[in-house]
């Protein structure tokens, strides 16, 4: 070759067809790796932001001998168990859209699925409830486990015995169910589960355990005695990046607010003030005329220019300028002290330079299961003032990997 401008004409000729079928066949993931080495790029910035979140818990047993008190025990709730993060995860940040996780229920049977109180012409299904249960066991809490360690008895928990409250900052949740002993034993352990459906080609009711907790002290109970145990569960939204928004989504269909006609509303990014969504799974609807897909969809990441200033009311950003097309994918896993929820959103590309001043995490749902459309709606649940913005160079990208770690020992506030 005459001069090295040659080679490179005849490399770039050489290469123009295998780069085409690889920009092709490639995922937008794969091509944002690619693509650099053989076309001029601008750089990719990878931007981590790390919080901690806690969902707070607090146990009270009463005993009650021919109507006077005779034993009392309270305590902070011990460690939240696996099943409650995995039905967060898959139902609220956007595992469900790919390979949910498996929860287990009462029977050890894993289930993947969960139908969250569809409404229609052909689904009378109800919505999660929860049962509180009471053994005689003092083996050490575990992450799995998903039973008591000796049952002795399970009690609905019923609309009459949930009492709740929003002060701004927090959403309070307070259940308790009653049960007679019919014979005389020691109550070493008490539970709280969440029941729904999990489906599995029908509607099958399952009872899936989110709490156990054993007692700091065993209580000598006789037959006939009363034995109430309250649950109270405290849901803060005062601080980045909780919104209040994703506290109502838990407290409505994880704790059972909806079903028991207490449900707080949400507030979609087009301003729609709502309690209904439909979260669950309806693939095995045989009705033509239900639509197939109107399941929490997924996840999107939101970047915007804005204030930057945290409110928990928030429903949208405050000046959104590019959004994610790719859902994110959402991983769960666990140490000693805390789930934690890796959230890694695809590359985010700039026409114009921009300076990131504000990300939000957007749930893309349906606002309620119909017969005849899907109602879409994009819920603003996390918010993420940046604390130094970011500028963005024309035709350059960042990206976001979000890591919520949720505290498993509960705090009373």
């Amino acid at each position: 070759y005459k001069s090295m401008g040659e080679v490179v004409k005849v490399m770039r000729r050489k290469l123009l067809l295998p780069l085409a079928v690889i920009v092709l066949l490639a995922t937008a993931a794969i091509a944002v790796v690619t693509l650099p080495i053989f076309t001029p790029s601008r750089p990719v910035r990878e931007q981590t932001i790390e919080r901690e979140l806690v969902i707070g818990n607090k146990v009270t047993v009463n005993v009650y001998r021919d109507g006077r008190l005779v034993q009392r025990v309270e305590k902070v709730g011990d460690p939240w168990l696996r099943n409650l993060f995995v039905l967060i995860a898959d139902c609220f940040l956007g595992r469900y859209y790919n390979n949910p996780l498996e929860f287990y229920d009462i029977n050890g049977a894993a289930y993947k699925s969960v139908d969250w109180g569809s409404i229609s012409n052909n689904d009378n299904v109800g919505f999660p409830s929860l049962v509180i249960g009471i053994g005689g066991s003092d083996i050490a809490v575990s992450l799995y486990d998903y039973e008591l360690g000796l049952p002795y008895a399970k009690v609905d928990v019923t609309s009459d015995n949930v009492v709740t409250s929003d002060n701004g900052t927090m959403i309070t949740i307070s259940v308790s169910a009653s049960w007679v002993a019919d014979s005389n034993v020691t109550v070493k352990e008490v539970g709280l589960y969440w029941k729904g459906y999990a489906p599995t080609g029908s509607q099958n009711l399952k009872t899936v355990l989110l709490a156990r907790d054993v007692l700091p002290s065993p209580l000598s109970v006789v037959e006939d005695d009363s034995v109430i145990v309250s649950y109270t569960i405290y849901i803060p939204y005062d601080k980045a990046p909780v919104l209040k928004n994703l506290a109502v989504l838990i407290a409505n269909y994880i704790f059972g607010l909806k079903q028991y006609g207490k449900s707080y509303k949400y507030v979609t990014t087009d301003g729609t003030s709502t309690v209904a969504m439909d979260i669950g799974d309806d693939r095995y609807s045989t009705s033509a005329t239900v639509p197939r897909d109107s399941v929490m969809e997924y996840v999107y990441v939101a970047t915007g220019s804005g204030l930057a200033i945290y409110r928990s009311t928030l429903n949208k950003l405050y000046s959104e300028v590019k959004r994610s097309t790719d859902p994110v994918q959402i991983d769960l896993s666990f140490n000693s002290t805390h789930a934690v929820f890796s959230l890694p959103a695809g590359v985010i590309t700039f026409t114009e330079t921009t300076t990131v001043t504000e990300v939000g995490i957007v749930i893309h749902s349906t606002d309620i299961y119909t017969t005849t459309d899907v109602n879409t709606k994009d819920v603003l649940v996390l918010y993420f003032p940046l604390e130094q913005s970011i500028k963005v160079p024309a035709g350059s990208g960042i990206k976001f990997t979000f890591q919520l770690a949720f505290r498993l020992a509960p705090a009373s506030p």
